[in-house]
């Protein structure tokens, strides 16, 4: 046992709740299936510059957590109620389970999310998912290929607007 690790797992209809302790204060995540449990045991492990990095921002920031997947790094960010943040994911999948994170931590007046692609120009497409499971990742826009541009073997492809960035910013 270490400390701030995964502190309490609560049986929560088809998932569970995991309860996180970190130095800012706890975060709760839904886990209703083994990538979601798996991103939530592996919260301080998986990607400890992020969270460093979210660390050191300054008040009033503004975050944009793009592909936000279940709101790891949204929901922590969250915990500075000086902070603005965005979240940004695509796959309608992922993008239920990012607004039930919000809800049971108490952030949707913080939290601003947004079932949303970005993308080079604005455009109407296809999301291509590689799995279909809540929590997974590696999805592509527009054209089914992975980040190192070879074929993406996809399970289901999504209907899609993306934006550039700048178009998003325009509206």
């Amino acid at each position: 046992f270490l400390p701030n690790k995964l502190i309490i797992s609560l049986f929560d209809g088809i998932g569970h709740r995991k309860k996180v302790k970190t130095k800012k204060g706890n975060i709760i995540f839904f886990c209703p299936g083994k990538i979601p449990m798996w991103r939530a045991d592996n919260f301080f492990e998986n990607e400890p510059e992020t969270i460093e990095w979210i660390d050191k921002f300054s008040p009033k920031t503004v975050f944009w957590d793009i592909g936000a997947n279940v709101g790891i790094y949204s929901i922590y960010a969250g915990l500075n109620p000086k902070l603005k943040i965005f979240s940004f994911e695509p796959a309608a999948n992922n993008f239920h389970l990012l607004n039930h994170n919000i809800i049971i931590n108490n952030m949707d007046e913080r939290i601003n999310a947004l079932c949303v692609a970005f993308s080079d120009q604005t455009q109407f497409s296809k999301f291509y998912m590689s799995d279909i499971e809540a929590g997974s990742a590696h999805h592509s826009f527009g054209k089914p290929v992975n980040q190192f541009g070879k074929e993406l073997n996809y399970q289901y492809s999504q209907s899609m607007i993306a934006y550039s960035i700048d178009d998003f910013l325009t509206q």
